[in-house]
């Protein structure tokens, strides 16, 4: 009981972590880093934290966003957020000669590269048929299968 008391009423940081989720919307991105970091300082379990955290540092740095994704992993209600983030960082973080040769080789490192830009539109449109049609290329260079994502259901959640 006394779990899922903690887990669904505002904690003592919930001000603060609101705070970030507008300066995010706002476009204040180091503004929003900068209070999480803090929050996660004095409360390192926060669920929350760890979520906001994992979608603001994919792009910037995708070793630390894997590691808080790979937290997240166990709890429903950020399971796809997860495996987004999860799989988003394993591909930025791949090095171009890790994917196979493949038919589809090219599209995939040109998707990665606009990826790197944060330009999901492109990456995901432009070679959407490459990340669901290839799982081998997942498959080989990260030992998951793609999964089947729209730069719409991405940006929703990163």
């Amino acid at each position: 009981m006394e779990e899922w008391l903690n887990r669904h009423l505002p904690g003592p940081y919930a001000k603060e972590i609101a705070l970030a989720d507008e300066f995010v919307r706002e476009g204040k991105r180091s503004m929003a880093l900068s209070v999480l970091e803090g929050v996660m300082q004095k409360e390192k379990g926060n669920v929350t934290v760890h979520a906001l955290l994992s979608k603001l540092k994919l792009f910037s740095s995708p070793q630390e966003a894997l590691g808080l994704a790979e937290l997240l992993e166990a709890e429903p209600e950020h399971a796809e957020l997860s495996e987004t983030v999860r799989t988003l960082a394993r591909l930025l973080r791949a090095p171009a000669n890790s994917f196979p040769d493949d038919e589809v080789r090219n599209d995939y490192l040109d998707a990665v590269e606009k990826l790197r830009r944060e330009d999901l539109e492109a990456a995901l449109e432009g070679s959407s048929a490459s990340f669901r049609g290839t799982a081998l290329m997942m498959t080989t260079v990260h030992a998951k299968p793609a999964l089947p994502f729209s730069a719409t259901s991405v940006k929703s959640m990163i």
